[in-house]
């Protein structure tokens, strides 16, 4: 808990029984840590907070990549791949676009109208694009009513590393912040991360391509359709720029 003062870690860690207790200083149980690493200000990203807990343990953190990282196995990847090859005709593969409509928590969640508007400004860019639209278990009425209202394709819940792999395996994603999110950062797919109010700095896309929004208010219903269509336009702009390129 390198953000806040933690009872849950305090006891942990006294129960342990281990000789060393590394945690970050300045909040609230360093009598007990052996070392206390140095703290940065609470705005930086959670990879900062956590990467200072390394520091004991090396001298060279400052030259290391402490991003996201994932990796999937062949057959993980392969599956992945040929759901999004499935039913497309012959010629050249069209841009995948990945949107995630779930993120746990009712704060949030954000209009089915919202979402589609968006996915309409998407083919403004890129007529041609081919969507997935994928969501938690109990969202899947959703999903469907979505892509109903935009000819995408709701793709089945999955187990969470399956669920990575058709992220990896996206050219953009556009999700609400959730671990998706975080997955797109690992395998460096473009995304579009919509972020509660003050959540951006810390909880936010970490060194990887895309764009961070945050909501105004504390719920992502007040975070503007405008703003999240110009957002993902420019992602795609991008993506569609490197592809021709290549």
């Amino acid at each position: 808990m390198p953000t806040a003062p933690s009872v849950t870690t305090l006891l942990i860690m006294m129960a342990s029984g281990a000789r060393r207790r590394v945690g970050t200083t300045g909040r609230g149980i360093d009598y007990i840590l052996s070392p206390a690493t140095r703290a940065l200000p609470i705005e930086h990203h959670i990879v900062d907070h956590l990467s200072l807990l390394v520091e004991p343990f090396r001298d060279d953190v400052a030259h290391l990549d402490l991003g996201p990282h994932l990796v999937l196995a062949h057959g993980e990847r392969a599956g992945a791949e040929a759901e999004w090859a499935a039913n497309v005709p012959s010629g050249p593969r069209p841009l995948r676009l990945l949107v995630n409509i779930s993120a746990g928590i009712t704060a949030r969640a954000w209009p089915l109208a919202s979402y589609a508007q968006v996915i309409a400004a998407a083919r403004e860019v890129v007529p041609s694009l081919q969507l997935f639209i994928m969501c938690a278990p109990h969202e899947t009425a959703r999903a469907a009513e979505l892509a109903g209202m935009t000819g995408g394709r709701a793709v089945p819940p999955r187990p969470l590393r399956d669920a990575f792999a058709l992220v990896a395996t996206a050219d953009a994603l556009f999700t609400p912040d959730t671990s998706i999110a975080h997955a797109a950062a690992a395998f460096k797919v473009p995304t579009v991360d919509m972020l509660l109010q003050g959540k951006a700095s810390q909880w936010g896309l970490y060194r990887a391509p895309g764009i961070n929004l945050e909501s105004p208010g504390g719920t992502l219903a007040s975070l503007s359709v405008r703003a999240a269509c110009d957002a993902l336009r420019a992602v795609l702009y991008d993506v569609e720029s490197h592809r021709t390129a290549r």
